[in-house]
Protein backbone atom coordinates (compact mmCIF):
# COMPACT_ATOMS: atom_id res chain seq x y z
CA UNK A 1 0.00 0.00 0.00
CA UNK A 2 2.83 2.34 0.46
CA UNK A 3 4.23 1.94 -2.70
CA UNK A 4 0.48 3.08 -4.15
CA UNK A 5 0.55 5.92 -1.92
CA UNK A 6 4.10 6.58 -2.83
CA UNK A 7 3.09 7.02 -6.70
CA UNK A 8 -0.14 8.71 -6.07
CA UNK A 9 1.41 11.32 -3.71
CA UNK A 10 4.54 11.57 -3.80
CA UNK A 11 4.70 12.07 -7.40
CA UNK A 12 1.59 14.63 -6.79
CA UNK A 13 2.55 16.67 -10.10
CA UNK A 14 1.89 13.37 -12.56
CA UNK A 15 -1.79 12.48 -10.34
CA UNK A 16 -2.68 16.27 -10.79
CA UNK A 17 -1.61 16.33 -14.23
CA UNK A 18 -2.96 13.06 -15.06
CA UNK A 19 -6.34 13.86 -13.73
CA UNK A 20 -6.80 16.89 -15.71
CA UNK A 21 -5.42 15.29 -18.97
CA UNK A 22 -8.33 12.25 -18.13
CA UNK A 23 -11.01 15.02 -17.70
CA UNK A 24 -10.31 17.08 -20.66
CA UNK A 25 -9.87 13.65 -23.01
CA UNK A 26 -12.99 12.36 -21.92
CA UNK A 27 -14.97 15.63 -22.40
CA UNK A 28 -13.09 15.81 -26.08
CA UNK A 29 -13.10 12.10 -27.47
CA UNK A 30 -15.51 9.44 -24.81
CA UNK A 31 -14.12 7.60 -22.20
CA UNK A 32 -13.87 4.64 -24.63
CA UNK A 33 -11.24 6.09 -26.90
CA UNK A 34 -9.88 7.87 -23.92
CA UNK A 35 -8.94 4.69 -22.24
CA UNK A 36 -7.56 3.22 -25.31
CA UNK A 37 -5.00 5.88 -26.01
CA UNK A 38 -4.22 5.69 -22.22
CA UNK A 39 -3.12 1.73 -22.63
CA UNK A 40 -1.62 2.82 -25.93
CA UNK A 41 0.54 5.52 -24.44
CA UNK A 42 1.35 3.22 -21.16
CA UNK A 43 2.77 0.25 -23.72
CA UNK A 44 4.61 3.07 -25.33
CA UNK A 45 6.16 4.56 -22.21
CA UNK A 46 7.01 1.44 -20.63
CA UNK A 47 8.39 -0.38 -23.87
CA UNK A 48 10.75 3.06 -24.82
CA UNK A 49 12.05 3.50 -20.99
CA UNK A 50 12.55 -0.18 -20.44
CA UNK A 51 14.67 -0.53 -23.73
CA UNK A 52 16.70 2.58 -22.78
CA UNK A 53 17.74 1.05 -19.24
CA UNK A 54 18.28 -2.32 -20.59
CA UNK A 55 19.80 -2.26 -24.59
CA UNK A 56 19.67 2.32 -25.18
CA UNK A 57 16.63 2.27 -26.85
CA UNK A 58 15.41 4.27 -27.81
CA UNK A 59 17.05 6.90 -25.36
CA UNK A 60 20.19 6.02 -25.28
CA UNK A 61 21.00 4.23 -21.74
CA UNK A 62 20.30 5.63 -18.65
CA UNK A 63 19.43 4.24 -14.73
CA UNK A 64 16.51 5.07 -12.55
CA UNK A 65 17.48 5.64 -8.74
CA UNK A 66 17.45 2.29 -6.74
CA UNK A 67 16.41 3.81 -3.80
CA UNK A 68 12.95 4.46 -5.77
CA UNK A 69 11.82 0.84 -5.11
CA UNK A 70 11.52 1.38 -1.71
CA UNK A 71 8.77 4.30 -2.72
CA UNK A 72 6.80 3.31 -5.36
CA UNK A 73 5.48 1.30 -7.66
CA UNK A 74 8.02 0.23 -10.68
CA UNK A 75 7.47 -1.35 -13.65
CA UNK A 76 10.15 -3.51 -15.08
CA UNK A 77 13.16 -1.10 -14.06
CA UNK A 78 11.20 1.87 -14.33
CA UNK A 79 9.03 3.66 -11.90
CA UNK A 80 5.15 3.71 -13.38
CA UNK A 81 4.82 7.42 -13.12
CA UNK A 82 7.45 7.79 -15.74
CA UNK A 83 5.39 5.98 -18.88
CA UNK A 84 2.10 7.29 -17.12
CA UNK A 85 2.96 10.95 -17.56
CA UNK A 86 3.38 9.91 -22.09
CA UNK A 87 -0.40 10.37 -21.72
CA UNK A 88 -0.88 13.47 -20.58
CA UNK A 89 2.47 15.09 -22.18
CA UNK A 90 1.64 13.85 -25.62
CA UNK A 91 -2.17 14.61 -25.05
CA UNK A 92 -1.82 18.53 -23.61
CA UNK A 93 0.46 19.09 -27.21
CA UNK A 94 -2.32 17.50 -29.57
CA UNK A 95 -4.87 19.56 -27.97
CA UNK A 96 -3.01 22.86 -27.75
CA UNK A 97 -1.28 22.17 -30.71
CA UNK A 98 -5.22 21.98 -32.41
CA UNK A 99 -5.80 25.64 -30.74
CA UNK A 100 -2.75 26.92 -31.70
CA UNK A 101 -3.37 25.92 -35.46
CA UNK A 102 -7.20 26.52 -35.65
CA UNK A 103 -7.21 30.07 -33.49
CA UNK A 104 -9.59 30.57 -31.00
CA UNK A 105 -12.50 31.17 -32.78
CA UNK A 106 -12.71 27.36 -34.46
CA UNK A 107 -11.96 24.06 -33.53
CA UNK A 108 -9.68 22.32 -36.25
CA UNK A 109 -7.23 24.12 -38.09
CA UNK A 110 -7.94 24.25 -42.52
CA UNK A 111 -5.11 21.28 -42.61
CA UNK A 112 -4.62 18.41 -40.14
CA UNK A 113 -0.95 18.56 -40.18
CA UNK A 114 -0.88 22.10 -39.56
CA UNK A 115 -2.49 20.29 -35.94
CA UNK A 116 0.13 17.72 -36.21
CA UNK A 117 3.07 19.75 -36.33
CA UNK A 118 1.88 22.30 -33.78
CA UNK A 119 1.38 19.09 -31.65
CA UNK A 120 4.94 17.37 -32.40
CA UNK A 121 6.61 20.72 -31.36
CA UNK A 122 4.88 21.06 -28.58
CA UNK A 123 5.42 17.58 -26.86
CA UNK A 124 9.28 17.47 -28.00
CA UNK A 125 10.00 20.60 -26.82
CA UNK A 126 8.00 20.27 -23.33
CA UNK A 127 10.92 17.49 -23.04
CA UNK A 128 13.47 19.63 -23.98
CA UNK A 129 12.34 21.78 -21.17
CA UNK A 130 11.63 19.45 -18.19
CA UNK A 131 14.51 16.32 -19.23
CA UNK A 132 17.03 19.13 -17.77
CA UNK A 133 15.02 19.70 -15.03
CA UNK A 134 14.55 16.30 -13.78
CA UNK A 135 17.83 15.61 -14.27
CA UNK A 136 18.61 17.95 -11.42
CA UNK A 137 16.11 16.22 -9.41
CA UNK A 138 17.94 16.06 -6.09
CA UNK A 139 18.53 19.92 -5.65
CA UNK A 140 14.62 19.91 -5.51
CA UNK A 141 11.19 18.52 -4.63
CA UNK A 142 11.57 16.15 -7.97
CA UNK A 143 14.14 14.14 -6.19
CA UNK A 144 16.87 11.72 -7.42
CA UNK A 145 15.40 10.08 -9.99
CA UNK A 146 17.91 8.78 -12.88
CA UNK A 147 21.46 9.28 -14.36
CA UNK A 148 22.20 9.08 -17.90
CA UNK A 149 25.82 7.12 -18.74
CA UNK A 150 27.32 10.03 -21.09
CA UNK A 151 27.14 13.40 -21.12
CA UNK A 152 25.44 15.13 -23.90
CA UNK A 153 25.09 18.53 -25.67
CA UNK A 154 21.71 19.59 -24.13
CA UNK A 155 22.44 20.93 -20.56
CA UNK A 156 24.09 17.23 -20.19
CA UNK A 157 21.64 15.44 -21.50
CA UNK A 158 22.51 13.13 -25.10
CA UNK A 159 21.37 13.81 -28.32
CA UNK A 160 19.89 10.62 -28.72
CA UNK A 161 17.49 11.18 -25.92
CA UNK A 162 15.80 13.63 -27.88
CA UNK A 163 15.83 12.53 -31.16
CA UNK A 164 14.23 9.09 -29.06
CA UNK A 165 11.64 11.17 -27.99
CA UNK A 166 10.63 13.03 -30.82
CA UNK A 167 9.58 9.42 -32.56
CA UNK A 168 7.56 8.28 -29.01
CA UNK A 169 5.94 11.70 -29.23
CA UNK A 170 4.99 10.93 -33.24
CA UNK A 171 3.61 7.61 -32.12
CA UNK A 172 1.82 9.05 -29.44
CA UNK A 173 -0.05 11.43 -31.81
CA UNK A 174 -0.21 9.59 -34.45
CA UNK A 175 -2.72 7.42 -32.07
CA UNK A 176 -4.55 10.73 -30.82
CA UNK A 177 -4.94 11.35 -34.67
CA UNK A 178 -6.01 7.87 -35.10
CA UNK A 179 -8.94 8.13 -32.65
CA UNK A 180 -9.81 11.87 -32.97
CA UNK A 181 -9.05 12.68 -36.07
CA UNK A 182 -12.56 12.85 -37.54
CA UNK A 183 -13.47 15.43 -34.78
CA UNK A 184 -16.05 18.14 -36.56
CA UNK A 185 -14.60 21.89 -36.96
CA UNK A 186 -16.82 23.94 -35.21
CA UNK A 187 -17.25 27.81 -34.55
CA UNK A 188 -16.78 29.06 -30.80
CA UNK A 189 -18.52 32.47 -30.85
CA UNK A 190 -16.97 33.04 -27.36
CA UNK A 191 -13.12 32.71 -28.07
CA UNK A 192 -10.35 30.99 -26.13
CA UNK A 193 -12.72 31.36 -23.03
CA UNK A 194 -14.67 28.86 -24.54
CA UNK A 195 -12.78 27.09 -26.76
CA UNK A 196 -12.52 22.89 -25.54
CA UNK A 197 -8.40 23.26 -25.79
CA UNK A 198 -8.29 26.28 -23.96
CA UNK A 199 -8.00 24.00 -20.37
CA UNK A 200 -5.19 21.94 -22.30
CA UNK A 201 -3.36 24.90 -23.68
CA UNK A 202 -3.04 26.48 -20.09
CA UNK A 203 -1.89 22.59 -18.85
CA UNK A 204 0.66 22.40 -21.08
CA UNK A 205 2.41 26.10 -19.94
CA UNK A 206 1.92 25.03 -16.36
CA UNK A 207 3.25 21.14 -17.25
CA UNK A 208 6.26 23.30 -18.62
CA UNK A 209 6.72 26.02 -16.21
CA UNK A 210 6.29 23.76 -12.87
Amino acid sequence: MHLIIGTVLGRWYVTLFGAVFLWRASRQMGWRKTLTYLAASLVVGVAAENGSVHAGIPYTTYTFDHALRDKELFVGSVPLMVPLSYSFMAYFGFAAGRILASGPFRTRAARPWHELLAAWMLAVWALFVLDPVSRLGGRFYLGELWRYRGSGFWFGLPLGSQIGFGITAAVLLAVLHRLDGDAPDVAVPGGFRDHPHAVALVTYHGQVFH
